[in-house]
């Protein structure tokens, strides 16, 4: 007996419910996103529609705190699947060739890696056209951006409470020491 699933679609009080079937479906439609890879499966209409809704979104994803992140996925399951027909989430079945939907769990699994695949070239990418204020820059980097006038007064002030100096120079000599101590006035 042939599954199948009935899609409501709110777009219009005047259609009607589409039904399709879950297993043994011989050809997939247009709206059908498709597991697998290959020219043939990136190139079927579905999944370039479905790489288009992730491209659209990705940067907010990345950008996104982590408790905001399965939302992006949510909406692009939705999208695929309110479109008319109805878009699919299908795996082939390799010895009969008949294709069944891989359910909204495995689509949403397949949605997530979608939108978190090249995360890191992204965040680098917006990194360098979109510098972190200065006061989010790690200490190390901030330090490398002041003057060696400024390097050399906070030297002083970190000898002054015992501590090493930010500069590469060895440690002071007593006299450097005091000579510190005169240049803040302690």
């Amino acid at each position: 007996m042939e599954r199948t699933i009935v899609h409501q679609h709110s777009k219009s009080q005047s259609q009607t419910p589409q039904q399709q079937p879950l297993f043994g479906i011989p050809e997939p439609h247009r709206h059908d996103v498709l597991s697998g890879r290959g020219k043939s499966v990136n190139g079927h209409p579905g999944n370039i529609h479905f790489q288009t809704l992730v491209k659209s979104v990705k940067h907010r994803y990345v950008a996104a705190p982590k408790s905001d992140k399965p939302q992006f996925a949510n909406a692009i399951v939705h999208n695929v699947r309110s479109l008319n027909p109805p878009g699919r989430f299908l795996k082939q079945e390799p010895n009969s060739g008949l294709w069944y939907d891989i359910g909204d769990k495995k689509a949403l699994t397949k949605t997530r890696q979608a939108l978190r695949e090249g995360a890191p070239e992204i965040v680098e990418t917006d990194l360098k056209v979109h510098p972190r204020p200065r006061s989010e820059l790690p200490l190390d980097k901030r330090l490398k951006k002041l003057d060696a006038n400024m390097l050399d007064v906070m030297d002083a002030l970190l000898l002054m409470k015992g501590g090493r100096p930010f500069s590469d120079s060895p440690a002071p000599t007593p006299a450097q020491q005091n000579n510190a101590n005169h240049q803040t006035g302690v």
